[in-house]
């Protein structure tokens, strides 16, 4: 069988000690956030960012998975592929910042619209920084893509640490701080202006044309929009079905849950530019149970301490989170196979069968908002995740084996191999751990 450890295991290792950042960040900050503001502050920075943060992910129209594809695939000419994608991300974020204001009156009144309205201008350099984030996994640089995100995910930690001790942490503060640290981390891709491309040698057979980034990114984006929806629209649909209260609650609870997702995030990432650049079935595979198995062990370390130390860091006010945390962290584990197993689809040539997974999901997720918040609240809307990231997922394993022949059972049943295999992964990303420690730079 394959060995992760000896493949990709450092790239994801250095990966998740990106990854890591944002959520840590947003589990420290969340009760400042929650204990300066109250409940319905929370709730209603959570409602103006919501259409931001949505944007962000929903408007990249594949773009960035589609650079990291072509690139890995070893595209000829990958700076001009790049420079297209980037033109590409500003046009389609200057058209969506647009879009965001004119909605502005609909959803919002007063201070908030004003709010929403600068948060907006934030939307065409976050997405250029995705796109650029993309084309660095496609040539494996790791840990460049580690600092952008750990440069982020502090700065976002800081300004709200230093808003909060000057005693000028506002709802507006607060919501132009998370739109700006959306994309303050490009900095980092500043070494990569003017750098050529040697690494590895290119195909000229493999070009990536505009219209070829388009068609792939569009057969992968619809799907990613579809995800991003299943993953945010409930908050954005929270306010008109129940009340700021309970959006508020949900929001502390998805900052909490999300920490679990650090790992099966790295797996998804390096796995894709892994198989794009030459498929393995029994890698693929091996790579989501491990996954699995580590995304689990997070779900249950954060599910207990979640019991005594939520409301001691939020606040007694926050107590209804508890539970509401214990139900996402059980929706993730339920969707890690098949989260995996759908960047093996997109890496395989087949994005448009990963998007309908994600599709079909986000319809069923969005009735069951309808039908469980308006009587459930939080509760309802962590339930129709569970439901939602069980449908894509369990479809997209069965898309592997309908199309590749990759058995169901290679992706859900844990060996105990595996978990030796992940005793080594965590050697492994201790060891990365230390070296970008003694190092103190990203390695290109």
């Amino acid at each position: 069988m394959t060995n992760v450890v000896g493949g990709a295991a450092r790239n994801i290792a250095v990966t998740a000690i990106g990854n890591l950042g944002a959520p840590l960040a947003a589990f420290v900050s969340a009760p400042i956030l929650a204990r300066v503001l109250g409940v319905d502050g929370r709730g209603e920075v959570a409602a103006i960012t919501a259409p931001f943060l949505l944007a962000v992910s929903a408007l990249t129209l594949g773009l960035p998975e589609a650079l990291t594809f072509f690139v890995a695939k070893r595209v000829s000419q990958p700076g001009r592929v790049l420079a297209r994608g980037v033109a590409l991300l500003f046009l389609i974020g200057a058209i969506g910042t647009a879009g965001i204001i004119g909605l502005v009156p609909v959803l919002f009144t007063g201070s908030s619209a004003e709010i929403a309205i600068l948060v907006a201008f934030a939307l065409v350099p976050s997405l250029i920084v995705g796109g650029i984030r993309g084309y660095a996994a496609g040539r494996g640089l790791w840990k460049l893509i580690s600092v952008e995100r750990t440069v982020s995910a502090f700065a976002r930690l800081g300004a709200v640490g230093v808003l909060a001790a000057i005693g000028n942490l506002t709802v507006e503060t607060a919501s132009i701080s998370i739109a700006v640290t959306t994309f303050v981390g490009g900095i980092a891709y500043l070494p990569l202006v003017g750098q050529r491309n040697a690494s590895s040698p290119q195909d000229p057979n493999i070009t990536g044309s505009s219209g070829r980034l388009l068609s792939f990114g569009a057969r992968l984006w619809f799907g990613t929009l579809a995800g991003v929806m299943l993953s945010r629209l409930d908050q954005t649909l929270m306010i008109p079905l129940s009340d700021s209260f309970q959006l508020g609650i949900y929001a502390v609870a998805v900052s909490v849950s999300e920490v679990t997702l650090v790992f099966n995030s790295a797996v998804r990432d390096v796995i894709f530019s892994e198989e794009a650049s030459g498929g393995d079935p029994q890698r693929l595979a091996l790579a989501s149970r491990i996954s699995t198995l580590m995304t689990l062990v997070l779900a249950i370390a954060v599910g207990i301490s979640t019991i005594w130390l939520l409301p001691l860091v939020f606040g007694s006010d926050f107590s209804p989170a508890i539970v509401v945390v214990e139900v996402l962290l059980f929706g993730i584990v339920v969707g890690n196979p098949g989260s995996v197993a759908g960047a093996g689809l997109s890496a395989r040539g087949r994005p448009e069968l990963r998007s309908y997974a994600l599709v079909i999901a986000c319809i069923v997720n969005v009735v069951a908002v309808i039908v469980l918040v308006p009587t459930l609240g939080a509760l309802g809307a962590a339930i129709a995740t569970v439901i939602g990231n069980a449908v894509a997922g369990n479809l997209n394993v069965l898309w592997m084996k309908l199309c590749f022949n990759v058995p169901v059972s290679d992706f859900l049943v844990i060996r105990m191999s595996d978990v030796r295999e992940s005793i080594r992964l965590v050697r492994k990303l201790a060891r990365a751990r230390r070296i970008n420690d003694a190092e103190g730079k990203p390695n290109e």
